[in-house]
């Protein structure tokens, strides 16, 4: 099927399909960036979502290299932060308080630093976890001198070639976005506060995305960084670390307290009835410490890596 014809048949608004081969990108365009919006072309941004993530990690392994911070020092409780990078810290994927509170500033991704206590913790071997990129994206910031989307577009996006990839708040420009809803009052990335935006806040074009993968790959231009690729995939993933225990107040900052407590040995597992002849099964918590199974970067049959963004889908919030 043609792009067109996914247009035509009101699947989505507009479609971009990118695909790279060796230094060779195509792109190919079809529809609107959105109902009733302008026409798609190869240089329209999209907001990446999760995306963000690699080139916040590529970030703080850039300047580990170059001996501007230590990936391997605590960060966060017993957590260093490679491990936070890898969600592999015990963090949860939450934060108490609302984080909107600190407002679009230019102060606001330091401000949140300073209150780590309130990261929710989880304690799983592996648990999702934005709150650990926030902090990761504020100390890029306050080791480098710089604001996090400075250093992000010099030692990262600049490199990487991805060149229409940009951090900045989107409200700045929402009119330039491909979004179904370009409203900030509405639209929860339009909006983002800055601290969210290590996390899931870069928009860029398709060929951005797949500029940005290709560099960061073994043999890529920061390819060398050790962000992505077979060895840091089974570095991090390769084993099965144990739960990690929540730490004592004492060794957290001042009014820290777990969100989450381990249940005491011994406690009996809580049931929920099954409906089914009075049995009972156990209650699964959300965010239990049951490891999941990772998978490798998505590719096409023939190896080449694609990015496929329709316009009409709103993402999850990152």
């Amino acid at each position: 099927m043609a792009l067109i014809d996914v247009v035509r048949s009101g699947t989505a608004a507009g479609i971009v399909l990118g695909v790279r081969s060796g230094d060779r990108v195509d792109v190919q365009v079809a529809g609107l960036r959105g109902p009733g919006g302008a026409p798609l072309t190869v240089d329209t941004p999209f907001p990446v979502a999760s995306i963000t993530k690699p080139a916040t990690a590529a970030l703080l392994h850039a300047l580990h290299a170059r001996g501007d911070l230590d990936l391997d020092v605590r960060a966060w409780h017993d957590a260093t932060w490679r491990e936070l990078l890898r969600h592999t810290g015990g963090a949860g994927p939450d934060y108490e308080g609302g984080i909107e509170r600190f407002g679009n500033g230019d102060g606001a991704p330091a401000a949140y630093a300073e209150h780590p206590e309130r990261i929710a913790w989880l304690g799983a071997p592996w648990s999702y976890a934005n709150p650990g990129y926030w902090l990761a994206g504020a100390h890029a910031a306050a080791v480098s001198g710089s604001p996090f989307a400075r250093g992000l577009r010099e030692l990262v996006l600049d490199p990487a070639g991805a060149t229409g990839a940009d951090s900045r708040p989107w409200r700045d420009d929402p009119a330039l976005l491909a979004h179904d809803d370009p409203d900030p009052r509405r639209n929860s990335y339009l909006a983002m506060p800055r601290v969210r935006v290590p996390s899931g806040g870069l928009r860029a074009t398709v060929g951005d995305v797949l500029a940005l993968a290709a560099a960061t790959w073994p043999g890529g231009a920061l390819g060398d960084l050790g962000v992505l690729g077979e060895a840091p995939f089974a570095d991090a993933y390769g084993g099965r670390p144990a739960a990690r225990s929540p730490p004592p107040p004492a060794r957290g900052p001042a009014g820290w307290r777990p969100a989450r407590r381990a249940r005491p040995p011994g406690t009996p597992t809580p049931v929920a009835p099954s409906g089914r002849g009075g049995t009972a099964s156990p209650r699964r918590r959300r965010g239990s410490a049951r490891r999941p199974q990772p998978t490798r970067p998505s590719t096409s049959r023939s190896g080449v890596p694609v990015a496929v963004t329709p316009v009409h889908v709103r993402p999850a919030r990152a």
